[in-house]
Order: C-alpha cells, then sequence, then structure tokens
C-alpha cells in the first residue's frame, strides 16, 4: 500500500502544480527573462515570474515515470529512491519560489533533508542487512562443508585403526560412509 502510495505522488503533486500555475499561486521569483509569466490581476498586480508551478510539474511527472522503471527493474530500493528524487526536486526548486526569499533554508527545504537522510540510512540498513543475511548463508555452506570434511577423516582414521593392515577399510568405507554424509 505505501509502496503504491510513493510512486503515485509524483504524479499527483505534479498535476496539483499544474493548477497552482492557472490559479496564479505558488508562484516564483521575480524573473524577466525567457519563459517568463506575466500576471496581472487585482491579487497580484502586473509582476513577470518564474514559472517554478511548470518546472516543479514537469520534474515531477518525470520522477514519476523514473519510479515506474525502477518498479518495472523490481529494484528494491525503488521506493527509497523515489523518496529521494522527490525531496531533492523539491529542496532545488524551492530556491524559485517568490515565498523563499526572506530565508537561507525555508521549512520545506528542512523537512527535504530530513526525509532524504532518513531515507539514506534506511538503505543503509536495510543493506547492511542483506550482505549479513548473504554472509550467513555463504558461511553456512562452507560450515557445512567443512563439518562434512572432519567427519570423513574422522571414519577414515577409525577404519584405519580398525582394519587389519588395511584390508577391510575399504569394505567399512563403502558400507558405512554414506550413513555419517548427508
Amino acid at each position: 500500500m505505501l509502496q503504491n502510495c510513493t510512486f503515485a505522488m509524483p504524479l499527483m503533486y505534479g498535476i496539483a502544480k499544474i493548477g497552482c500555475f492557472t490559479a496564479g499561486c505558488c508562484r516564483g521569483i521575480c524573473y524577466d527573462g525567457i519563459f517568463c509569466v506575466r500576471y496581472t490581476g487585482k491579487l497580484t498586480g502586473d509582476i513577470c515570474v518564474f514559472p517554478v508551478q511548470l518546472s516543479e510539474a514537469a520534474v515531477f511527472i518525470a520522477i514519476y515515470i523514473a519510479g515506474m522503471a525502477l518498479l518495472k527493474k523490481h529494484d528494491v530500493h525503488s521506493v527509497h529512491k523515489v523518496i529521494i528524487m522527490s525531496a531533492a526536486a523539491k529542496f532545488a526548486l524551492e530556491f524559485l519560489r517568490n515565498s523563499h526569499s526572506h530565508s537561507t533554508l525555508s521549512i520545506e527545504q528542512t523537512v527535504c533533508l530530513i526525509v532524504t537522510i532518513a531515507c539514506l540510512a534506511d538503505m543503509m540498513r536495510n543493506r547492511r542487512r542483506t550482505i549479513t543475511e548473504k554472509t550467513l548463508e555463504s558461511s553456512k555452506s562452507t560450515f557445512t562443508y567443512n563439518s562434512r570434511i572432519r567427519r570423513y577423516h574422522r571414519i577414515r582414521l577409525l577404519c584405519l585403526l580398525l582394519s587389519d593392515a588395511g584390508r577391510k577399510r575399504s569394505q567399512f568405507t563403502t558400507l558405512f560412509l554414506p550413513l555419517f554424509l548427508p
């Protein structure tokens, strides 16, 4: 359930930003260059701004597409990667907002940093757990192999001790060795 919501959020946010662009809210910094958007009206006045809403829409729809590609590849950390990409995009695009001009880092950027650090820590914890499980599996097989060799040498020594000058050793080994080796 969480995985499905995580992959759908960038798409929903991107579509919502198109609505913000048409409404004129969440506008960008004052900008008088290429792709400048001019707002005129009683509430906004006559201003020319950077279209940060359209930039966010494009970036977050691209994140949605990248997330679907990761999901299709069955990437173990696809949820983490989508969250980190979304937080990084929000952090970077926040500098282009009009509301950001009064502070170094906004509250949204601080939250994005915290979310990114938490996702990276969870990814590292999961990676260590996966590596530890693989190490345990390989050590189990090595331990099983080594214990079989030790068991074989004990049986062989017993055969040598019990045999009459090695005559009965081959008979004992062929009869009893399969009982000790699984």
